[in-house]
């Protein structure tokens, strides 16, 4: 099974390079630079996926405009200096997500060079430290449940099991969403399961039960006739995001959510970190176990649950009185128990006994 490929990165990195001649300039780049860029997305096309390469381009090229802005005409040229410079006050405003792309991007260039028997200095090495330095947190709109059932209720049957479906499933959306087909939905002990796979997850492949959106996901399959092999959803991630956002804006105005960011830019990914933080409530209730959390999300770690556990004011302090009290109560309860057993005894040896008492008064009376 093939992870689905939503946003045609296929079609549109092979569009790209029909159009690469030995004369080709990237949009706004110098000829250098150009040659450098294209030389670099050629090696990811054959070493990583088509979809990897292509969601990566757009990124590359802003960190190629930027620091031509700052004079760098030849990217290989680039010293060390104005490589920190530029990404300390870019990391002011934007994601430390285009460090990495820029530390790939130069790594390939110094095994290039190597392979030449040219060694090229690493100036990237202190980048990653940027990450720690950027005190800043990604915010993310945040619906609690009654808000999202709110919100859902503003919407069709059929995007209503589509939001459900989100916000139940912490599905990563719209790539693995898109991805699932019908074969992935199933029934044990009278509750509905999903069964994401390895080939179309992020991280790790997972399966777990539908607390909130197993029964109308069935009925969802049985009214269009799905057959096993069919994709469960197939719809326009752009044009739903910007139904939601429709929604959103209608429902809560310029306000802001619990997660920092505005609920108008509400995506389909938000009801992930939605339904990440209802459950993690929920646990901390009914005490279960928050490896279940992390296999429902498919993370690999704790550190979003971390994240999210912070982001609720939780931490682990744990109740001395009430924990003392359930010691206590367990303590009582097997003192109870072992007072039951000799109480039971002693029962028995009196029954004996009396039964003693019987014989002997009927063999005297005789």
């Amino acid at each position: 099974m093939q992870k689905k490929d939503v946003f045609n990165h296929a079609k549109i990195f092979e569009a790209w390079k029909e159009q690469l001649t030995p004369d080709y300039i990237e949009g706004g780049l110098t000829k250098t630079n150009s040659d450098f860029f294209v030389n670099y997305f050629d090696y990811l096309s054959k070493t990583k996926t088509i979809g990897y390469a292509n969601r990566n381009r757009s990124k590359l090229r802003s960190i190629f405009l930027g620091l031509q802005k700052q004079g760098v005409k030849d990217i290989s040229k680039i010293t060390e200096k104005q490589v920190n410079d530029y990404f300390y006050e870019w990391c002011k405003s934007h994601s430390i997500d285009y460090i990495k792309r820029f530390r790939a991007f130069w790594n390939w260039l110094r095994k290039e060079n190597r392979r030449k028997g040219v060694v090229v200095q690493d100036i990237v090495i202190d980048l990653k430290d940027f990450k720690n330095e950027d005190k800043r947190e990604s915010n993310f709109v945040w619906l609690t449940k009654e808000e999202f059932d709110k919100f859902r209720s503003y919407f069709d049957e059929d995007k209503q099991t589509i939001l459900l479906f989100c916000f139940d499933s912490i599905i990563r959306a719209p790539t693995e969403l898109l991805s699932l087909k019908v074969e992935n939905i199933f029934e044990k002990k009278n509750e509905v399961w999903i069964n994401i796979p390895k080939e179309i997850s992020k991280t790790i492949g997972r399966k777990f039960n539908l607390v909130y959106s197993g029964e109308i996901i069935l009925k969802y399959i049985k009214k269009y006739e799905l057959k096993q092999n069919d994709y469960l959803f197939n719809f326009s991630p752009p044009l739903f995001n910007q139904s939601m956002q429709e929604v959103a804006k209608q429902l809560w105005d310029g306000r802001k959510s619990e997660g920092g960011e505005f609920y108008k830019n509400i995506t389909l990914y938000d009801l992930r970190h939605s339904g990440a933080i209802h459950f993690r409530q929920l646990f901390q209730k009914t005490g279960q176990s928050l490896d279940l959390l992390r296999e429902r999300g498919g993370w690999s770690d704790f550190k979003m649950i971390n994240y999210y556990t912070k982001r609720l004011g939780l931490d682990g302090y744990i109740q001395k009185e009430k924990l003392l009290l359930e010691e206590d109560k367990t303590k009582i309860e097997k003192e109870v128990e072992m007072l039951n057993e000799k109480m039971k005894k002693l029962y028995q040896m009196l029954d004996k006994r009396k039964k003693f008492d019987n014989v002997i008064d009927a063999v005297v009376k005789k």
